[in-house]
């Protein structure tokens, strides 16, 4: 709940103690800053108790709807999706923005919802996640067979690939720091930050049609990005769609 309330709470499991319960050591208040939400130019702090406040539904309605007009537009360019699959990746995406910008921030940090921000795919959005995602799994659908087992020495070895293997490797650690500290705009930053190293990769490094050893490795890297990126949004509640 709002840290504003944390002295209530220590009174509480103070009283608790007291009182003998032997649970009592075990709980614990986790704060977060004050909510605020940009609405036609207006910023309104969400207050039940003042009744200033949009509610939860409300807003995943009016994104989704958002986000539905942007992948309509998109996939009548492209001709990729079907309208299930408009639909479904509209879902994602719309309620994703909203889950991945309340954890994307510090929690104790006062959070200022932005509606167009937040559904923007080239800012740090969740968008923007699910989009990298999408740009994974179209690259493995390209390839359009198995990824190649592991064989021999890699032969990756560009800065930007072996700047995407250090970070990688960091995944376990950064998932145990964020649990530790209830912390999971940890998660998020690690998981932009990925995608940012993806992204410079990607625009430097063709995948296929190199040497076949070379592009059996990157299409390794390819598959380790987009496994972690789609376990980390899961952890944050979010879905990954193979398709946007």
């Amino acid at each position: 709940t709002d840290q504003r309330q944390a002295l209530h709470f220590r009174q509480l499991f103070s009283a608790l103690d007291r009182a003998g319960f032997d649970w009592a050591d075990r709980n614990e208040h986790i704060p977060y800053g004050l909510v605020k939400i940009v609405d036609g130019g207006r910023i309104l702090p969400m207050s039940t108790r003042s009744g200033k406040m949009i509610r939860l539904e409300e807003l995943l309605d009016r994104l989704v709807a958002a986000v539905r007009t942007i992948v309509e537009e998109e996939a009548v360019k492209r001709a990729e999706l079907s309208p299930p699959e408009i639909e479904r990746v509209s879902e994602a995406v719309g309620v994703g923005a909203v889950l991945f910008w309340t954890q994307a921030r510090g929690r104790r940090n006062d959070l200022l919802f932005d509606w167009d921000r937040a559904t923007d795919t080239r800012g740090a959005t969740g968008p923007y996640l699910q989009y990298a995602h999408a740009r994974l799994c179209g690259i493995l659908r390209k390839h359009g067979g198995p990824v190649p087992s592991a064989r021999g020495v890699s032969p990756l070895e560009s800065p930007e690939e072996l700047a995407i293997a250090r970070r990688l490797a960091e995944f376990p650690s950064v998932l145990h720091k964020a649990a530790e500290l209830y912390e999971p705009s940890m998660l998020a930053e690690f998981l932009l930050d990925l995608s940012s190293s993806f992204s410079t990769f990607y625009n430097k490094h063709r995948v296929l049609k190199q040497e076949d050893s070379v592009t059996s490795a990157r299409l390794r890297l390819v598959d380790a990005i987009r496994l972690v990126l789609a376990r980390g949004l899961t952890i944050l509640g979010m879905t990954a769609p193979e398709r946007m």
